[in-house]
């Protein structure tokens, strides 16, 4: 089973590269996956997911109600909408379904975080909680 884990974030915005953390991490364990990192979705996205089986995308979240969260995607049936700061993962999903037919799994692990202002330091808090997340995902060691 081909499987992606695509970091999303800014790691010039503090816990905004919980992202791109997560995927470092996994590529030093040697996580079995394909890794990819960028700034927000794109629509050119669509072509890249649709070479695998599953992906993961991993992003900063607020408001959670626990530390991480881990939620499949679902497609949806609404419009897309291709502004290039909008693009959600079920359009993106539903974009993959209707001009590739096919739809890999996808899921979304939130990592909650807490700090975007400008700089390079992710919170110890939020490296804690993306740990422990990539432990119980991907690792089983939680």
């Amino acid at each position: 089973m081909r499987t992606l884990v695509y970091g999303i974030g800014n790691s010039l915005r503090s816990d905004d590269g919980i992202g791109w953390f997560a995927v470092d991490v996994l590529e030093q364990k040697k996580f079995h996956a394909d890794f990819y990192r960028n700034y927000q979705l794109a629509i050119e996205d669509v072509e890249l997911i649709t070479q695998y089986d599953q992906v993961y995308f991993i992003d900063a979240a607020v408001n959670l109600s626990s530390a991480y969260q881990l939620n499949e995607i679902v497609p949806t049936d609404k419009p897309c909408d291709f502004s290039t700061h909008s693009l959600n993962l079920e359009s993106l999903l539903s974009l993959c379904s209707e001009y590739y037919k096919k739809m890999p799994k996808c899921y979304m692990l939130a990592i909650q975080a807490h700090n975007f202002s400008i700089g390079e330091n992710i919170s110890t808090t939020v490296i804690d909680n993306c740990i422990h997340a990539l432990d119980a995902v991907f690792l089983n060691k939680a």
